[in-house]
């Protein structure tokens, strides 16, 4: 019997309210990370969307956290044909592990985001998606101050 063949796997971060695991990921399970450089941004969506989370660079050491799956190639097409509805693009990242500190070495991974010009505009989050984002995070056990700079700092 011929061994199954590896299929090539990507690192998603997820740091949106639909932090849960999409239906075609697979084990094995996530892990809780952050992405260093970034600040969660409240965006413009587009006519079909509202107002949409998505990461925007900075220059300082700001975090955000949220949580990697590892997915294969035929997962991440699907996720890209949904993300894109909201006119998000797959960007690659560097990740470190949710300690106290620095996290140490960064590991590659792929974020959604929205392109830079977006996030330029910012938009009023809504309450329930506010509080959406802050109980998805709190089940997870991440710290929800990137939330809160990002609702008081548009």
């Amino acid at each position: 019997m011929a061994d199954e063949e590896e299929r090539p796997t990507v690192q998603l971060f997820v740091y949106q309210g639909a932090i849960e695991a999409p239906a075609c990921a697979p084990l094995p399970p996530p892990r809780p990370m952050r992405i260093r450089g970034y600040r969660l941004a409240f965006a413009e969506g587009n006519e079909y969307f509202g107002p949409v989370f998505t990461l925007a660079a900075i220059r300082g050491d700001a975090t955000v956290p949220g949580v990697v799956y590892e997915l294969d190639a035929i997962c991440v097409d699907v996720l890209v044909e949904m993300y894109g509805a909201a006119e998000y693009h797959l960007t690659e990242v560097h990740l470190e592990a949710i300690t106290p500190g620095r996290g140490g070495a960064t590991v590659p991974a792929m974020a959604f985001m929205l392109e830079r010009e977006s996030t330029q505009t910012a938009a009023t989050p809504r309450e329930i998606d506010l509080t959406n984002l802050r109980a998805v995070w709190q089940n997870w056990g991440l710290d929800t101050g990137a939330i809160d700079h990002a609702f008081e700092n548009p």
